[in-house]
Protein backbone atom coordinates (compact mmCIF):
# COMPACT_ATOMS: atom_id res chain seq x y z
CA UNK A 1 0.00 0.00 0.00
CA UNK A 2 1.49 3.19 -0.92
CA UNK A 3 1.52 6.33 1.72
CA UNK A 4 -1.19 7.74 -0.71
CA UNK A 5 -3.73 4.93 0.12
CA UNK A 6 -4.97 6.12 3.39
CA UNK A 7 -5.26 9.83 2.89
CA UNK A 8 -7.69 8.56 0.01
CA UNK A 9 -9.67 6.80 2.37
CA UNK A 10 -9.75 9.31 5.08
CA UNK A 11 -11.19 11.43 2.38
CA UNK A 12 -13.49 9.06 1.54
CA UNK A 13 -15.07 8.47 4.98
CA UNK A 14 -15.00 12.13 5.70
CA UNK A 15 -17.17 13.02 2.53
CA UNK A 16 -19.33 10.39 3.23
CA UNK A 17 -20.64 12.59 6.42
CA UNK A 18 -20.99 15.80 4.52
CA UNK A 19 -23.69 17.68 2.52
CA UNK A 20 -23.90 20.74 0.27
CA UNK A 21 -20.80 22.66 0.16
CA UNK A 22 -19.02 21.49 3.09
CA UNK A 23 -17.97 18.64 0.52
CA UNK A 24 -16.09 21.13 -1.53
CA UNK A 25 -12.98 21.19 -0.39
CA UNK A 26 -12.31 17.18 0.64
CA UNK A 27 -13.84 16.54 -3.08
CA UNK A 28 -11.03 18.60 -4.33
CA UNK A 29 -8.24 17.33 -2.02
CA UNK A 30 -9.46 13.61 -3.00
CA UNK A 31 -9.44 14.54 -6.89
CA UNK A 32 -5.89 15.69 -6.62
CA UNK A 33 -4.48 12.87 -4.39
CA UNK A 34 -6.44 10.52 -6.82
CA UNK A 35 -4.91 12.21 -9.64
CA UNK A 36 -1.15 11.48 -7.91
CA UNK A 37 -2.02 7.39 -7.23
CA UNK A 38 -2.80 7.21 -10.95
CA UNK A 39 0.26 8.97 -11.65
CA UNK A 40 2.41 7.25 -9.45
CA UNK A 41 1.19 3.70 -10.86
CA UNK A 42 0.96 4.33 -14.04
CA UNK A 43 -1.98 3.64 -16.94
CA UNK A 44 -1.43 0.16 -16.73
CA UNK A 45 -2.11 -0.43 -13.40
CA UNK A 46 -5.76 -2.12 -12.33
CA UNK A 47 -6.57 0.74 -10.47
CA UNK A 48 -5.78 3.37 -13.31
CA UNK A 49 -8.97 4.30 -14.84
CA UNK A 50 -11.02 4.11 -11.37
CA UNK A 51 -8.79 6.13 -10.37
CA UNK A 52 -8.72 8.57 -13.04
CA UNK A 53 -12.51 8.61 -13.47
CA UNK A 54 -12.94 9.02 -9.97
CA UNK A 55 -10.40 12.25 -9.58
CA UNK A 56 -12.46 13.62 -12.72
CA UNK A 57 -15.74 13.54 -10.74
CA UNK A 58 -14.48 14.69 -7.75
CA UNK A 59 -12.66 17.39 -8.91
CA UNK A 60 -16.22 17.92 -11.03
CA UNK A 61 -17.98 18.15 -7.76
CA UNK A 62 -15.89 20.26 -6.74
CA UNK A 63 -15.89 23.15 -9.24
CA UNK A 64 -19.61 22.92 -9.34
CA UNK A 65 -19.69 24.00 -5.56
CA UNK A 66 -17.31 26.47 -5.62
CA UNK A 67 -18.62 30.58 -6.26
CA UNK A 68 -17.68 32.01 -8.85
CA UNK A 69 -15.64 34.58 -7.63
CA UNK A 70 -13.48 31.92 -5.57
CA UNK A 71 -10.14 32.34 -6.32
CA UNK A 72 -9.83 28.55 -6.14
CA UNK A 73 -12.10 27.99 -9.16
CA UNK A 74 -8.86 28.41 -11.11
CA UNK A 75 -6.44 25.71 -9.61
CA UNK A 76 -9.61 23.20 -9.82
CA UNK A 77 -10.44 24.35 -13.05
CA UNK A 78 -6.57 23.29 -14.04
CA UNK A 79 -6.45 20.29 -12.04
CA UNK A 80 -9.61 19.16 -13.90
CA UNK A 81 -8.29 19.68 -17.07
CA UNK A 82 -5.52 17.73 -16.15
CA UNK A 83 -7.33 14.94 -15.75
CA UNK A 84 -9.75 15.48 -18.51
CA UNK A 85 -6.11 15.60 -20.87
CA UNK A 86 -4.89 12.33 -19.66
CA UNK A 87 -8.18 10.26 -19.85
CA UNK A 88 -8.46 12.01 -23.24
CA UNK A 89 -4.98 10.80 -24.50
CA UNK A 90 -4.12 7.76 -22.09
CA UNK A 91 -7.26 6.36 -22.13
CA UNK A 92 -10.17 7.10 -24.39
CA UNK A 93 -9.31 9.42 -27.53
CA UNK A 94 -12.22 10.94 -26.41
CA UNK A 95 -13.03 14.35 -28.18
CA UNK A 96 -15.55 15.20 -25.59
CA UNK A 97 -12.81 14.96 -22.62
CA UNK A 98 -10.67 16.88 -25.06
CA UNK A 99 -13.08 19.98 -25.45
CA UNK A 100 -14.04 19.90 -21.99
CA UNK A 101 -9.93 20.41 -21.34
CA UNK A 102 -9.67 22.77 -23.19
CA UNK A 103 -12.27 24.74 -21.42
CA UNK A 104 -10.77 24.15 -18.16
CA UNK A 105 -7.51 25.30 -19.23
CA UNK A 106 -9.00 28.28 -20.59
CA UNK A 107 -10.88 29.21 -17.52
CA UNK A 108 -7.86 28.81 -14.96
CA UNK A 109 -6.23 30.83 -17.38
CA UNK A 110 -8.79 33.61 -17.61
CA UNK A 111 -9.36 33.74 -14.44
CA UNK A 112 -5.85 35.50 -13.22
CA UNK A 113 -5.69 33.93 -9.99
CA UNK A 114 -3.31 30.60 -11.06
CA UNK A 115 -0.46 30.41 -8.59
CA UNK A 116 2.16 31.91 -11.47
CA UNK A 117 4.27 28.47 -11.05
CA UNK A 118 1.42 26.98 -12.93
CA UNK A 119 0.48 29.71 -15.49
CA UNK A 120 3.02 28.60 -18.22
CA UNK A 121 2.34 24.37 -17.65
CA UNK A 122 -1.70 25.60 -17.82
CA UNK A 123 -0.79 27.49 -21.00
CA UNK A 124 1.44 24.61 -22.22
CA UNK A 125 -1.43 22.21 -21.94
CA UNK A 126 -4.31 24.50 -23.05
CA UNK A 127 -1.97 24.50 -26.41
CA UNK A 128 -1.11 20.67 -26.69
CA UNK A 129 -5.18 20.21 -26.36
CA UNK A 130 -5.65 22.45 -29.50
CA UNK A 131 -3.34 20.23 -31.30
CA UNK A 132 -4.38 17.07 -30.56
CA UNK A 133 -7.75 18.08 -32.35
CA UNK A 134 -6.16 18.13 -35.40
CA UNK A 135 -3.19 15.79 -34.49
CA UNK A 136 -5.74 13.14 -34.73
CA UNK A 137 -4.05 9.59 -36.43
CA UNK A 138 -6.98 8.79 -39.10
CA UNK A 139 -6.99 12.63 -40.68
CA UNK A 140 -3.77 13.31 -39.89
CA UNK A 141 -2.38 10.02 -42.08
CA UNK A 142 -4.71 10.57 -45.09
CA UNK A 143 -3.49 14.48 -45.27
CA UNK A 144 0.04 12.96 -45.22
CA UNK A 145 -0.45 10.76 -47.64
CA UNK A 146 -2.31 13.30 -50.20
CA UNK A 147 0.25 16.08 -49.79
CA UNK A 148 3.77 13.22 -50.22
CA UNK A 149 1.66 12.02 -53.42
CA UNK A 150 1.46 15.82 -54.23
CA UNK A 151 -2.21 15.85 -53.79
CA UNK A 152 -3.52 19.75 -53.87
CA UNK A 153 -4.02 20.59 -49.93
CA UNK A 154 -7.65 20.92 -49.15
CA UNK A 155 -9.15 24.38 -48.78
CA UNK A 156 -8.04 25.30 -44.89
CA UNK A 157 -10.44 23.71 -42.30
CA UNK A 158 -11.92 26.66 -40.19
CA UNK A 159 -11.70 24.65 -37.38
CA UNK A 160 -7.79 23.39 -37.91
CA UNK A 161 -6.72 26.41 -38.40
CA UNK A 162 -8.32 28.04 -35.80
CA UNK A 163 -6.87 25.57 -33.29
CA UNK A 164 -3.25 25.95 -34.88
CA UNK A 165 -3.61 29.69 -34.43
CA UNK A 166 -4.39 29.15 -30.89
CA UNK A 167 -1.84 26.67 -29.95
CA UNK A 168 0.45 29.37 -31.19
CA UNK A 169 -0.27 31.87 -29.72
CA UNK A 170 -0.18 29.60 -26.19
CA UNK A 171 3.09 28.57 -27.32
CA UNK A 172 4.42 31.71 -27.79
CA UNK A 173 3.35 33.41 -24.79
CA UNK A 174 4.58 30.64 -22.69
CA UNK A 175 8.24 31.58 -24.13
CA UNK A 176 7.91 35.15 -23.94
CA UNK A 177 8.56 34.16 -20.11
CA UNK A 178 12.13 34.71 -19.61
CA UNK A 179 12.05 32.64 -16.13
CA UNK A 180 11.06 29.46 -17.25
CA UNK A 181 13.16 26.35 -16.92
CA UNK A 182 15.07 25.30 -19.30
CA UNK A 183 12.69 22.11 -20.15
CA UNK A 184 9.64 23.93 -20.41
CA UNK A 185 11.15 26.19 -22.60
CA UNK A 186 12.52 23.36 -24.88
CA UNK A 187 9.26 21.29 -24.48
CA UNK A 188 7.40 24.71 -25.93
CA UNK A 189 9.81 25.54 -28.54
CA UNK A 190 9.30 22.09 -29.92
CA UNK A 191 5.21 22.04 -29.59
CA UNK A 192 5.68 25.83 -31.64
CA UNK A 193 7.50 23.80 -34.59
CA UNK A 194 5.35 21.37 -34.33
CA UNK A 195 2.38 23.80 -34.84
CA UNK A 196 4.38 24.68 -37.82
CA UNK A 197 4.02 21.10 -39.51
CA UNK A 198 0.61 21.20 -39.24
CA UNK A 199 -0.13 24.20 -40.79
CA UNK A 200 1.78 23.24 -43.68
CA UNK A 201 -0.57 19.74 -43.92
CA UNK A 202 -3.52 21.70 -43.36
CA UNK A 203 -2.73 23.82 -46.04
CA UNK A 204 -2.91 26.64 -43.66
CA UNK A 205 0.18 28.44 -44.92
CA UNK A 206 2.05 28.33 -48.30
CA UNK A 207 4.99 26.32 -47.63
CA UNK A 208 5.33 23.23 -49.28
CA UNK A 209 5.34 20.27 -47.51
CA UNK A 210 8.92 18.39 -47.19
CA UNK A 211 9.08 15.12 -45.35
CA UNK A 212 13.28 15.70 -44.43
CA UNK A 213 11.70 18.42 -42.17
CA UNK A 214 8.97 16.17 -40.25
CA UNK A 215 11.22 13.29 -39.35
CA UNK A 216 13.76 15.57 -38.29
CA UNK A 217 10.78 17.04 -36.10
CA UNK A 218 9.91 13.70 -34.97
CA UNK A 219 13.10 12.54 -34.40
CA UNK A 220 13.68 15.52 -31.75
CA UNK A 221 10.21 15.07 -30.21
CA UNK A 222 10.90 11.56 -29.21
CA UNK A 223 14.17 12.38 -28.18
CA UNK A 224 12.97 14.71 -25.75
CA UNK A 225 9.95 12.80 -24.55
CA UNK A 226 11.88 9.74 -23.67
CA UNK A 227 14.72 12.02 -22.17
CA UNK A 228 11.33 13.57 -19.86
CA UNK A 229 10.33 9.87 -19.66
CA UNK A 230 13.16 8.15 -17.86
CA UNK A 231 13.97 10.70 -15.48
CA UNK A 232 11.23 11.26 -14.54
CA UNK A 233 10.83 10.56 -10.05
CA UNK A 234 8.53 8.01 -8.72
CA UNK A 235 5.53 9.29 -7.70
CA UNK A 236 6.74 12.87 -8.21
CA UNK A 237 2.93 13.88 -8.84
CA UNK A 238 0.36 14.05 -11.87
CA UNK A 239 1.96 16.30 -13.74
CA UNK A 240 4.47 14.69 -15.99
CA UNK A 241 5.13 16.25 -19.22
CA UNK A 242 5.37 12.77 -21.20
CA UNK A 243 1.87 11.87 -19.86
CA UNK A 244 0.12 15.21 -21.13
CA UNK A 245 2.01 15.83 -24.27
CA UNK A 246 1.57 12.44 -26.08
CA UNK A 247 0.99 14.04 -30.43
CA UNK A 248 -0.11 11.26 -32.15
CA UNK A 249 2.93 10.38 -34.62
CA UNK A 250 2.45 7.21 -35.44
CA UNK A 251 1.70 7.16 -39.14
CA UNK A 252 4.06 9.78 -39.90
CA UNK A 253 6.63 7.13 -38.28
CA UNK A 254 5.23 4.61 -40.37
CA UNK A 255 5.93 6.74 -43.39
CA UNK A 256 9.37 7.38 -42.59
CA UNK A 257 9.95 3.86 -41.90
CA UNK A 258 9.12 3.02 -45.41
CA UNK A 259 11.94 2.09 -47.69
CA UNK A 260 13.00 5.43 -49.98
CA UNK A 261 12.25 3.34 -52.97
CA UNK A 262 8.94 3.07 -52.01
CA UNK A 263 8.23 6.31 -50.88
CA UNK A 264 5.87 9.11 -52.49
CA UNK A 265 8.00 11.49 -54.73
CA UNK A 266 8.38 14.69 -52.33
CA UNK A 267 8.24 18.36 -53.43
CA UNK A 268 11.81 20.10 -53.57
CA UNK A 269 11.28 23.36 -51.27
CA UNK A 270 14.40 25.04 -51.92
CA UNK A 271 15.83 25.50 -55.50
CA UNK A 272 19.24 23.44 -56.32
CA UNK A 273 22.28 25.70 -57.20
CA UNK A 274 23.52 25.51 -60.63
CA UNK A 275 26.68 23.33 -60.85
CA UNK A 276 29.42 25.74 -61.33
CA UNK A 277 32.49 27.01 -59.37
CA UNK A 278 30.65 29.46 -56.99
CA UNK A 279 28.46 25.95 -55.50
CA UNK A 280 29.71 25.12 -52.27
CA UNK A 281 31.13 21.60 -52.52
CA UNK A 282 29.86 18.68 -49.98
CA UNK A 283 32.44 18.60 -46.87
CA UNK A 284 34.29 15.37 -46.64
CA UNK A 285 32.76 14.15 -43.22
CA UNK A 286 34.47 11.34 -41.46
CA UNK A 287 31.87 7.76 -41.45
CA UNK A 288 31.38 6.61 -38.23
CA UNK A 289 33.13 3.32 -36.90
CA UNK A 290 31.65 0.63 -38.99
CA UNK A 291 29.99 -2.34 -36.83
CA UNK A 292 32.31 -4.55 -36.82
CA UNK A 293 35.29 -2.47 -35.92
CA UNK A 294 32.86 -1.64 -32.60
CA UNK A 295 32.40 -5.52 -32.65
CA UNK A 296 36.28 -5.92 -32.38
CA UNK A 297 36.81 -3.89 -30.08
CA UNK A 298 33.80 -4.81 -27.42
CA UNK A 299 35.75 -8.14 -27.99
CA UNK A 300 39.29 -7.34 -27.38
CA UNK A 301 37.84 -5.29 -23.99
CA UNK A 302 36.38 -8.63 -23.30
CA UNK A 303 39.77 -10.04 -23.23
CA UNK A 304 41.66 -7.68 -21.80
CA UNK A 305 39.31 -8.24 -18.80
CA UNK A 306 39.54 -12.13 -18.61
CA UNK A 307 35.74 -12.28 -18.86
CA UNK A 308 34.14 -15.49 -18.90
CA UNK A 309 33.27 -16.35 -22.03
CA UNK A 310 30.56 -19.30 -21.12
CA UNK A 311 27.98 -16.58 -19.77
CA UNK A 312 26.33 -13.20 -21.10
CA UNK A 313 29.46 -10.43 -21.21
CA UNK A 314 27.21 -8.68 -18.46
CA UNK A 315 27.25 -11.17 -16.30
CA UNK A 316 30.69 -11.73 -16.82
CA UNK A 317 31.01 -7.96 -15.58
CA UNK A 318 28.68 -7.93 -12.96
CA UNK A 319 30.72 -10.64 -11.42
CA UNK A 320 33.81 -8.11 -11.24
CA UNK A 321 31.96 -6.05 -8.80
CA UNK A 322 31.23 -9.22 -6.22
CA UNK A 323 33.01 -8.78 -2.57
CA UNK A 324 36.10 -10.77 -2.85
CA UNK A 325 36.26 -10.41 -6.48
CA UNK A 326 39.97 -10.34 -8.02
CA UNK A 327 41.45 -7.25 -8.12
CA UNK A 328 42.63 -5.74 -11.51
CA UNK A 329 46.06 -4.42 -11.94
CA UNK A 330 46.13 -0.47 -13.15
CA UNK A 331 46.94 -0.77 -16.04
CA UNK A 332 44.16 -3.68 -17.31
CA UNK A 333 41.70 -0.89 -15.65
CA UNK A 334 43.13 1.95 -17.19
CA UNK A 335 43.04 -0.03 -20.99
CA UNK A 336 39.19 -1.10 -20.34
CA UNK A 337 38.04 2.47 -19.39
CA UNK A 338 39.08 3.81 -22.58
CA UNK A 339 37.94 0.86 -24.48
CA UNK A 340 34.81 1.13 -23.30
CA UNK A 341 35.04 4.84 -23.79
CA UNK A 342 35.23 4.89 -26.82
CA UNK A 343 32.70 2.24 -27.30
CA UNK A 344 29.68 4.64 -25.90
CA UNK A 345 31.28 7.56 -27.26
CA UNK A 346 31.04 6.10 -30.91
CA UNK A 347 27.18 4.32 -30.99
CA UNK A 348 26.05 4.61 -34.34
CA UNK A 349 22.51 6.11 -34.52
CA UNK A 350 21.31 2.46 -35.53
CA UNK A 351 22.94 0.63 -32.31
CA UNK A 352 19.73 -1.57 -30.53
CA UNK A 353 18.73 -0.04 -26.94
CA UNK A 354 19.73 -3.95 -25.38
CA UNK A 355 22.89 -3.59 -27.34
CA UNK A 356 23.96 0.26 -26.43
CA UNK A 357 22.96 -0.65 -22.68
CA UNK A 358 25.07 -3.27 -22.38
CA UNK A 359 28.27 -1.02 -23.55
CA UNK A 360 27.42 1.27 -20.73
CA UNK A 361 27.23 -1.48 -18.56
CA UNK A 362 30.68 -2.55 -19.12
CA UNK A 363 31.81 1.34 -18.93
CA UNK A 364 29.90 2.26 -15.94
CA UNK A 365 31.53 -1.30 -14.06
CA UNK A 366 35.20 -0.30 -14.91
CA UNK A 367 34.99 2.92 -13.99
CA UNK A 368 33.76 1.92 -10.67
CA UNK A 369 36.82 -0.64 -10.39
CA UNK A 370 39.17 2.42 -11.56
CA UNK A 371 37.13 4.46 -8.39
CA UNK A 372 38.24 1.38 -6.51
CA UNK A 373 41.89 1.34 -7.04
CA UNK A 374 42.31 5.05 -6.24
CA UNK A 375 39.27 6.45 -4.39
CA UNK A 376 40.52 9.27 -2.92
CA UNK A 377 38.93 11.25 -5.67
CA UNK A 378 35.26 11.09 -6.39
CA UNK A 379 35.24 11.69 -10.25
CA UNK A 380 35.11 8.22 -11.64
CA UNK A 381 32.27 7.18 -9.59
CA UNK A 382 30.25 9.40 -9.90
CA UNK A 383 30.95 9.20 -13.61
CA UNK A 384 30.30 5.43 -13.10
CA UNK A 385 26.54 5.80 -11.10
CA UNK A 386 25.52 8.26 -13.63
CA UNK A 387 26.27 5.60 -16.54
CA UNK A 388 24.87 2.82 -14.70
CA UNK A 389 21.86 4.82 -14.57
CA UNK A 390 22.13 5.61 -18.30
CA UNK A 391 22.18 2.13 -19.05
CA UNK A 392 19.15 1.02 -16.89
CA UNK A 393 17.16 3.92 -18.21
CA UNK A 394 18.22 2.10 -22.52
CA UNK A 395 17.74 -1.08 -21.87
CA UNK A 396 14.69 -2.52 -22.65
CA UNK A 397 12.78 -4.34 -19.47
CA UNK A 398 12.32 -7.33 -20.79
CA UNK A 399 15.53 -8.26 -21.41
CA UNK A 400 18.08 -10.47 -19.99
CA UNK A 401 20.64 -8.04 -19.13
CA UNK A 402 18.24 -5.70 -17.62
CA UNK A 403 17.98 -7.60 -13.66
CA UNK A 404 21.59 -7.40 -13.86
CA UNK A 405 22.11 -3.96 -14.49
CA UNK A 406 19.84 -2.32 -12.34
CA UNK A 407 20.29 -4.90 -9.55
CA UNK A 408 24.46 -3.61 -9.67
CA UNK A 409 23.58 -0.33 -8.27
CA UNK A 410 24.04 -2.67 -4.80
CA UNK A 411 27.81 -2.04 -5.51
CA UNK A 412 27.95 1.56 -4.49
CA UNK A 413 25.78 0.86 -0.97
CA UNK A 414 28.20 2.03 1.71
CA UNK A 415 27.08 0.28 5.38
CA UNK A 416 28.80 3.20 6.43
CA UNK A 417 26.52 5.73 4.75
CA UNK A 418 23.94 3.73 3.37
CA UNK A 419 22.01 6.42 1.93
CA UNK A 420 24.80 8.95 0.86
CA UNK A 421 27.30 9.08 -1.12
CA UNK A 422 26.00 8.95 -4.98
CA UNK A 423 23.29 7.35 -4.02
CA UNK A 424 21.54 10.38 -3.33
CA UNK A 425 21.99 11.18 -7.29
CA UNK A 426 21.14 8.00 -8.69
CA UNK A 427 18.48 6.94 -5.70
CA UNK A 428 15.55 8.53 -7.59
CA UNK A 429 16.07 7.41 -10.83
CA UNK A 430 16.65 3.92 -9.71
CA UNK A 431 13.21 3.25 -7.96
CA UNK A 432 11.63 4.19 -10.84
CA UNK A 433 13.17 1.88 -13.43
CA UNK A 434 13.35 -1.14 -10.40
CA UNK A 435 9.64 -0.47 -10.66
CA UNK A 436 9.32 -1.32 -14.40
CA UNK A 437 12.07 -4.08 -14.23
CA UNK A 438 10.37 -5.65 -11.35
CA UNK A 439 6.94 -6.24 -13.78
CA UNK A 440 9.42 -8.40 -15.95
CA UNK A 441 10.94 -10.33 -13.12
CA UNK A 442 9.90 -13.99 -12.33
CA UNK A 443 12.43 -15.67 -10.08
CA UNK A 444 11.49 -15.08 -6.33
CA UNK A 445 14.94 -14.58 -5.39
CA UNK A 446 15.71 -11.87 -7.81
CA UNK A 447 12.40 -10.20 -7.02
CA UNK A 448 13.46 -9.87 -3.05
CA UNK A 449 16.35 -8.50 -4.02
CA UNK A 450 15.26 -5.93 -6.88
CA UNK A 451 12.49 -5.10 -4.23
CA UNK A 452 15.08 -4.91 -1.34
CA UNK A 453 17.03 -1.99 -3.65
CA UNK A 454 14.08 -0.37 -4.52
CA UNK A 455 13.15 0.32 -0.87
CA UNK A 456 16.88 1.48 -0.36
CA UNK A 457 16.81 3.75 -3.38
CA UNK A 458 12.97 5.54 -2.60
CA UNK A 459 14.61 5.70 1.43
CA UNK A 460 17.97 7.32 0.03
CA UNK A 461 15.86 9.62 -2.57
CA UNK A 462 13.06 10.69 0.53
CA UNK A 463 16.50 11.61 2.87
CA UNK A 464 18.35 13.76 0.14
CA UNK A 465 15.02 15.79 -0.16
CA UNK A 466 14.56 16.02 3.49
CA UNK A 467 18.17 17.38 4.10
CA UNK A 468 17.46 19.68 1.30
CA UNK A 469 13.89 20.32 2.88
CA UNK A 470 15.04 21.20 6.92
CA UNK A 471 16.91 24.18 5.95
CA UNK A 472 14.44 26.06 5.13
CA UNK A 473 12.36 25.03 8.09
CA UNK A 474 11.16 28.17 9.51
CA UNK A 475 13.15 29.24 13.00
CA UNK A 476 9.97 28.85 15.10
CA UNK A 477 8.94 25.37 14.45
CA UNK A 478 8.99 23.23 17.36
CA UNK A 479 10.61 20.03 16.04
CA UNK A 480 13.35 21.40 14.05
CA UNK A 481 15.87 19.52 15.95
CA UNK A 482 13.98 15.93 15.53
CA UNK A 483 13.28 16.75 11.47
CA UNK A 484 17.32 17.67 10.86
CA UNK A 485 18.28 14.26 13.28
CA UNK A 486 15.94 12.54 10.69
CA UNK A 487 17.25 13.74 7.52
CA UNK A 488 20.83 13.59 9.02
CA UNK A 489 21.98 10.38 7.61
CA UNK A 490 21.87 11.74 4.30
CA UNK A 491 24.37 14.63 4.95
Amino acid sequence: MSSIDPVIDELRAELAGLTGVARMAPLCRLGQALLQRFSFNGVHAPTSIGDLNDAISALGKSLDLLEETDPLRASTAFLLGTGLSFRSQLLTDDDKDDTAAIDCFREALDRGTLPPVQVPIARLFLGSQHMRRVAKPGPMQKIMHDRMLRVAAPNPQPVAVSDIDVAIECFKTVLADQSLSADIREMAELMLELTDVLAVLYGATAAEFNLADLGTFIAKFQGLQERFTTRARPGYGAFRIPDVFTVSLDSCSRLLATPAGERPVLVVTEPVPADDEDTPQPVEVEPAPAPEAQADVRKLLRQRLSLATDVPVWEAAAALLLPGAPALAVPVVDDAVAMASTIVDEHPEDVAPEDAAVDQFLLAVVLLLRHRLDPAGDADVRASADTLLLAARTVPADHPSAPVIVRSVGAFLDAGDPFGGVLERIGAGFAGRLDVVLTTVTDPREQANLHALRCVCRAAWAIADAAKAVTRLSPDYPWAEALRAAAGPAR
